[in-house]
């Protein structure tokens, strides 16, 4: 019984081959047919030449001068107003950029340089009297120690008991100002 089934199954199969190479072969003659008429259609697409007719302008071109010359003649028929201005003009409208070129590299960095001196000058006339007052210091401070050394090394005992007190109270006192 088995191989009769399997006989029957086998020619179902053998059958359902056979309708399925009966289609591919007729999709396949469609399909050789489809490429022969778009082959047959890229032909006659390609001899196709359609030539459009040259544009005639000249009617466009009349219409055309004829409304400039209007247009120029109503502009030159109107009343000209006159307008009178008064202007500052830092630099010629003419040529500008040459103009500017020397006005911001050249003028404007040399009066910035100017400017710093100037500012500089009352920096240094500073630091020259603050630094001529620290040398009047300077000699007033030896000449006091000078002095003090040659009454230290001249007097007494008692004498210089007397000048530590003073010195001792004036360093005090200006410790204390401080």
């Amino acid at each position: 019984m088995e191989i009769e089934v399997l006989d029957k199954v086998l020619n179902e199969i053998l059958e359902e081959q056979k309708n399925y190479n009966k289609a591919v072969q007729e999709q396949n003659s469609k399909l050789d047919d489809l490429t022969k008429k778009v082959q047959a259609f890229e032909q006659q697409i390609g001899q196709l030449t359609v030539t459009a007719p040259p544009i005639d302008m000249t009617p466009i071109i009349n219409i055309l001068t004829t409304a400039i010359r209007e247009i120029s003649r109503i502009l030159n028929n109107q009343p000209k107003n006159v307008i009178r201005q008064v202007r500052l003009i830092l630099f010629p409208e003419s040529n500008p950029d040459r103009y500017y070129r020397i006005v911001f590299g050249r003028l404007i960095p040399c009066a910035i340089f100017i400017s710093g001196v100037f500012l500089l000058i009352p920096l240094g006339e500073q630091y020259v009297s603050s630094r001529t007052q620290l040398q009047q210091r300077r000699y007033y401070f030896e000449v006091y120690r000078d002095a003090w050394e040659r009454l230290d090394s001249t007097s007494g005992k008692s004498e210089r008991l007397k000048m530590k007190q003073v010195l001792q109270k004036a360093v005090n006192d200006h410790q204390g100002d401080e």
